[in-house]
């Protein structure tokens, strides 16, 4: 016996709302709170690593020294105090050096680990503005100085440096505004019809070869020969 067919439903499935998420735009805040910034900052102290201690060499010990009596010696003891002397003055001033080559590589150190640091950021930044690279390191130094939560974020970046991808991508797409420029097409043929008509205006009733003259000039030799036209020179 064939099976009969069934009869279709007359409710419509339920259908499925499904519902996109709204993206926010993320904020320097957004940022130093979600990396808790501000408590890292607090936080955070400076702990140089200290070098392991090396076993000392196993050196002959010395003879032991006597230095001349002043009583019984006194040619010799004056001299043996003015060679105490001059052996400080030496060492005082090799300290002294050493001191300062030390404290110059560690400036070199810090400028060319800055230097390094900036250049990132700027290409980071720069990705998206493609602008001169300049003006993009300039943008993010002013940003360091005007804004306090973008100055916590680079001076954490060592203890945080997602917090500063995150920041300075922020800061990227809020330049975007500041560095694109949009010219009116409207405004700019405005202009050149400006400059047309001028250009008919200084030619009028002119002899045929300074008017070829003047049409042919650009927009800024012809500024400069109607300005010298104006003032008699030519």
């Amino acid at each position: 016996m064939a099976d009969l067919p069934q009869e279709q439903s007359q409710t419509p499935a339920p259908t499925e709302t499904v519902t996109t998420p709204v993206e926010t735009t993320q904020t320097l805040a957004d940022v130093a709170k979600k990396y808790n910034v501000d408590q890292q900052v607090q936080n955070f102290t400076a702990s140089p690593q200290q070098p392991q201690s090396q076993p000392a060499p196993n050196y002959p010990a010395a003879p032991p020294f006597t230095p001349p009596d002043p009583v019984t010696s006194p040619e010799q003891w004056n001299q043996y105090q003015a060679g105490l002397l001059m052996q400080n003055q030496s060492l005082q001033g090799n300290l002294r050096e050493l001191t300062q080559t030390v404290q110059a590589i560690r400036q070199e150190a810090t400028q060319a680990r800055l230097d390094s640091e900036v250049n990132k950021a700027v290409v980071r930044v720069n990705d998206k503005l493609k602008v001169d690279p300049l003006y993009a390191e300039i943008a993010l130094e002013k940003r360091y100085r005007d804004d306090p939560i973008f100055k916590r974020i680079w001076d954490n970046r060592q203890v945080n440096p997602k917090a500063l991808e995150e920041a300075l991508d922020v800061v990227s797409n809020e330049l975007q505004g500041v560095f694109s420029v949009r010219q009116d097409p409207q405004l700019t043929e405005n202009i050149r019809a400006a400059k047309q008509s001028q250009k008919t205006m200084a030619t009028t009733a002119k002899s045929s070869s300074e008017s070829e003259e003047a049409m042919g000039k650009s927009d800024g030799d012809f500024d400069r020969w109607w300005n010298q036209r104006k003032r008699g020179l030519i």
